[in-house]
């Protein structure tokens, strides 16, 4: 059952891999650009600054956007793939919670 319920979960769509394989080779060239531009040892530093908050904001918006796209695929994932996830997990917690009779003759329970 719980095969079935991977085989019928949703592929992710954005692979963080392929996201930061391309946009860093772009934000070098971003950058350094910026910093020919600069003389001033002040200006250098404010660009850093700047280009460091820039990067923590990507890195929010990217696990934000991540955040809420799990969000959803749990949400429509709960129709019936989620019902038998559901499923199995009780009938895993009965077959813990009550031994069967024969386990129980022998002394023995579940697991042990």
């Amino acid at each position: 059952m719980n095969k079935d319920i991977e085989k019928r979960k949703l592929p992710p769509l954005l692979i963080p891999g392929i996201f930061i394989s391309l946009f860093i080779p772009l934000w070098v060239q971003v950058l350094s650009y910026y910093f020919k531009k600069v003389t001033v040892d002040a200006d250098v530093i404010i660009l850093f600054v700047w280009a460091t908050g820039g990067i923590l904001m990507a890195i929010m918006a990217v696990n934000g956007c991540k955040w809420i796209y799990n969000e959803v695929a749990d949400a429509i994932r709960i129709g019936e793939g989620g019902l038998r996830k559901n499923l199995a997990e009780r009938l895993e917690d009965m077959l813990i919670r009550y031994p069967d009779e024969e386990a129980l003759q022998k002394g023995t329970t579940y697991g042990s």
